[in-house]
């Protein structure tokens, strides 16, 4: 999951790896493959 500056959370499966690929993410820069999550 990511959070937006207003909010919004978006989430995407990164598969086996996620934990690995999150920590390397630095910057919030989702691309169309995130999903918003409805509240």
């Amino acid at each position: 999951f990511v959070v937006n500056q207003r909010g919004r959370v978006y989430e995407k499966n990164l598969g086996p790896k996620t934990t690995e690929i999150a920590r390397k993410m630095k910057n919030y820069n989702p691309d169309l493959t995130w999903k918003m999550v409805n509240q």
